[in-house]
């Protein structure tokens, strides 16, 4: 099963020319047990983004990492932005 968390972006610490990012999402739900404890928290996340924005809803793919000089990270592999509709969300890659 792959990891995920979902929540909305909160802001940008760092971003590379390649698009690597550093950020916060605040977590509104995931299916990782380590993570479930946050849920409700802003939480770091890293991983290559391409036209992420602030207080939009995303679904993060990857894994919970503990590094070294900075703490645990949610290092992404993919994401996915869930788009508003009339009706509830829709998940749109």
């Amino acid at each position: 099963m792959e990891t995920y968390i979902k929540g909305t972006f909160k802001k940008t610490i760092f971003t590379s020319n390649d698009g690597f990012t550093v950020g916060i999402i605040k977590i509104n739900d995931t299916n990782d047990l380590d993570l479930e404890y946050h849920i409700g928290e802003d939480f770091t996340f890293t991983g290559l983004f391409h036209d992420i924005k602030e207080d939009e809803e995303y679904t993060l793919y990857g894994s919970l990492i503990d590094n070294e000089k900075y703490g645990f990270q949610f290092k992404v592999d993919r994401y996915e932005k869930i788009m508003k509709t009339l009706f509830g969300y829709n998940q749109v890659t």
